[in-house]
Formats: C-alpha cells, sequence, structure tokens
C-alpha cells in the first residue's frame, strides 16, 4: 500500500485489522506480518519488564501495536516498549500515538527485514529522544544494545541485558528472552 500523501492518525488507527503491523515511513505505508515467533520473542521481553514494573512504578510497557509519531510524521511501531511516565505529556499517558519516541524501542528482527531500513528506524528513534534501542535477532539469540545509533554493543545468549540506564536496576539473562516452551 504505498502511499505519497500525509497519513492522519485517524486514517492510520483505521487501516485493516487484517494481521499486519502497520508503520508509516518517508511517505510510505509499510506493513509487516505479526510472526508467533517475533511476538512470541517480544512478549518474553515484554513480560520480564512488566514483573520489574510492578515493584517499580516508573514506566509503562507496550506492545507491537503501539504507534509513536516522530517530528518527521513518520509513525514507527516498535515490537516492545517502554516509557517513563516522567516522559508522558503532562504526565498522562496518551489516547493515540505518542507524539515522542519510547524511551525504550525494541525490535524483533523478520526474515525480511533491511537493515538500511532498520538503521534509519534506529536513528529516528534516538533523533525522537529515545534513550536505548534494542535489535533481537531470534535465529543468532544475540541482543543488539544501541546507546546511540554509533554506540551499539552484541550481547550472546549467555549474556545480561542491562537497562539500568532507563530502568534502575532491572537486568535479564538474553537466554530467558529466548527462551521458548514449545522447542
Amino acid at each position: 500500500m504505498p502511499s505519497t500523501a500525509f497519513m492522519t492518525d485517524e486514517e492510520l488507527l483505521n487501516l485493516p485489522k487484517n494481521g499486519y503491523k502497520y508503520e508509516y515511513i518517508n511517505g510510505e505505508l509499510v506493513k509487516t506480518p505479526g510472526t508467533m515467533l517475533r511476538g512470541n520473542i517480544g512478549l518474553r521481553l515484554g513480560h520480564l519488564i512488566d514483573k520489574y514494573l510492578d515493584q517499580n512504578s516508573i514506566a509503562e510497557v507496550y506492545g507491537s501495536n503501539t504507534g509513536y509519531r516522530m517530528r518527521s510524521d513518520d509513525l514507527l511501531s516498535p515490537d516492545l516498549s517502554v516509557v517513563l511516565i516522567k516522559s508522558f505529556p503532562e504526565g498522562i499517558e496518551p489516547e493515540g500515538f505518542g507524539s515522542f519516541a519510547p524511551d525504550i524501542a525494541v525490535e524483533v528482527l523478520s526474515p525480511s527485514e533491511r537493515r538500511k531500513k532498520l538503521v534509519e528506524k534506529i536513528a529516528a528513534y534516538f533523533a525522537n529522544g529515545s534513550k536505548l534501542v534494542f535489535v533481537l535477532d531470534p535465529n543468532l539469540k544475540t541482543v543488539e544494545v544501541y546507546r546511540s545509533p554509533e554506540k551499539m554493543e552484541t550481547l550472546q545468549e549467555s549474556g545480561v541485558l542491562d537497562c539500568s540506564l532507563v530502568l534502575p536496576g532491572f537486568a535479564c539473562k538474553v537466554s530467558e528472552i529466548f527462551k521458548q516452551r514449545s522447542r
């Protein structure tokens, strides 16, 4: 569904509910299928973060259907995101899309993911205020941790993902993110 015209939040919210996740990037509507494996991995990390937030009420965690409108008017929808409560405009969680970037954006790689597009999204998150971006690779069972678009560290399955820059005291084993009951 390519488009060169600006899409309003209302138009984006009224897209068909057909199993695709939509993003609006550089005037083009981009759709990607929500695969079971990607959803499972995102949910696992989200669950770990949510358990931390039950004890530390400083943020909210969101799934892949949450959109963030960038200053460029692009609408990005990370597979998982975390927003500090203090980052909400006037301290209130918005009803619609966020008009800001999440404090933590998580992308789970899909087989069709193009590296150039991913690098552009990472840069956009940081340009709009994200503090951490994680790229989870289900095939290699690694996590790329970005503290800026240029500063990246790759964690192997035996490593520990430390989120204390945004979530003080929160860390988890990378192996916990990729643990699968069905395999």
